[in-house]
């Protein structure tokens, strides 16, 4: 892959607009409004590329800077923030070979991570926010598991493509995050 011209900044800044996107959309999905799959998985995807993309020149950015000796506080906070991005996006995922068949149980953890962090957030208490992000943590590796044992067993990479349980809860867990954010900033105030 050619290196890209496009400045760094409007690179960040896209991933951080398609990880809204994908939580918009999947937020929309948790209360009825119609979204194609399909459309969602081109946001996902397309944000997995964004965020790869960030994290490959940051990572060269910040060795440059360090072999120059160059302050690199800027650019680690950045690339801590472009590995989130990445990690959000890889968690929407999964190997194709992973998704037949269709696991219930996925869904079922999905539908238990939503009213969960809708139950958390709606109450604003830290303890109780901060036991369902644990709680969804779970849930999501019990997804993760699902997924690994409906795997081919072949090593070769395969592409990747939308894990709409997965992004569920990952998506529930964003907005208990931002709960407990919001309420820590509300006590430093």
């Amino acid at each position: 892959m050619a290196p890209s011209s496009e400045p760094l900044e409007d690179i960040l800044s896209s991933a951080n607009d398609l990880a809204d996107a994908v939580t918009a959309q999947v937020s929309g999905l948790a209360y009825g409004q119609a979204c194609s799959r399909q459309a969602l998985e081109s946001v996902v995807l397309s944000g997995l590329g964004r965020a790869s993309e960030a994290v490959r020149r940051l990572s060269q950015a910040l060795d440059s800077a360090q072999l120059s000796l160059q302050p690199t506080a800027g650019f680690s906070a950045a690339l801590a923030m472009a590995d989130q991005r990445l990690a959000f996006f890889q968690g929407c995922t999964m190997r194709r070979s992973s998704a037949h068949p269709p696991a219930p149980e996925a869904e079922q953890c999905a539908e238990a991570a939503e009213q969960r962090a809708q139950a958390a957030c709606a109450s604003g208490a830290m303890d109780r926010l901060v036991e369902a992000y644990k709680a969804l943590e779970g849930l999501e590796a019990r997804v993760a598991e699902i997924r690994a044992a409906s795997a081919s067993p072949s090593g070769a990479p395969e592409p990747r493509v939308l894990d709409l349980p997965r992004a569920r809860i990952l998506v529930a867990r964003r907005a208990i995050g931002s709960a407990i954010v919001a309420r820590d900033d509300d006590a430093d105030d």
